[in-house]
């Protein structure tokens, strides 16, 4: 089975399952696939899916301002791979390979350790979303408000019915309400925790916790979390510490002035 993610600035992800046959990408409402996106056409590209050889295809039909695969303009018909994204304007569609939900959800479940490499992917595969909420959060002034603007844009972002986010200054209470919980072992390991339907990572400042992100999907038949919406995850963490250490820095040389 195929997927495609799709996310844009201002909606929901939204996962769709290719189908057999040709699909139509583009700004008319009987596009298989609707893009609400100035910047596409009413009939932007087509994805072409064959389940026998697995073959996936995207084609531009021609559009205005073009079909890019992982940056690179598309030309011609080009084989998709699993991983690769395709961006249309500001709107951008992730395509996954998904062998079967238990597979799926083995491989997002576990601890991994929060690294430097870990965030450089991260920040490289999501320019158009951090560019959205960095814009958003360059005039905050006060932690409460930036985090009150993080809260809403990865609730937005990932699609999640729970988004905290605990500051250093709270890890105590926290530990101590479930002290072998997935928050625990974040702030303990500084490590990303995950399951299907549960996030756990921190937020590094000076080579420690900072604050902690938790996430969740609770509602029923929600669809469990993606290896993309771990690496969006990660990389909305790192816009958090650069905002958070940034307001910190602002506060303590207005003290100094003083």
């Amino acid at each position: 089975m195929w997927s495609l993610t799709i996310t844009s600035p201002n909606s929901e992800p939204l996962q769709i399952k290719l189908v057999p046959g040709r699909m139509t990408i583009g700004r008319l409402k009987t596009s298989d696939i609707v893009i609400d996106d100035p910047v596409a056409s009413r009939r932007h590209a087509d994805i072409y899916y064959d389940p026998l050889p697995e073959l996936v295809t995207i084609k531009d039909l021609n559009s205005i301002n073009g079909t890019y695969v992982n940056r690179h303009r598309v030309t011609d018909i080009m084989r998709l791979q699993d991983g690769d994204v395709v961006r249309i304007g500001q709107t951008v569609m992730h395509l996954s390979r998904i062998a079967d939900a238990a597979s799926a959800h083995k491989d997002i479940t576990g601890t991994q350790m929060f690294s430097r490499d870990m965030v450089l992917e991260a920040v490289d595969e999501h320019p158009i979303i951090l560019n959205e909420i960095m814009e958003k959060l360059n005039p905050m002034v006060r932690s409460d408000d930036a985090i009150h603007t993080l809260i809403g844009s990865i609730t937005r972002s990932l699609g999640v019915d729970l988004c905290e986010i605990i500051l250093a200054s709270d890890f105590e209470n926290s530990m101590l309400t479930a002290p072998e919980g997935m928050i625990s072992r974040s702030i303990r390991n500084a490590s990303v925790e995950t399951t299907p339907l549960e996030i756990c990572l921190p937020v590094m400042g000076d080579g420690k916790p900072m604050a902690l992100i938790h996430l969740g999907r609770s509602r029923p038949g929600a669809t469990p979390f993606t290896k993309r919406d771990v690496q969006l995850a990660v990389a909305i963490s790192n816009q958090t510490a650069l905002t958070l250490q940034r307001i910190r820095q602002r506060h303590s040389h207005l003290i100094f002035l003083v």
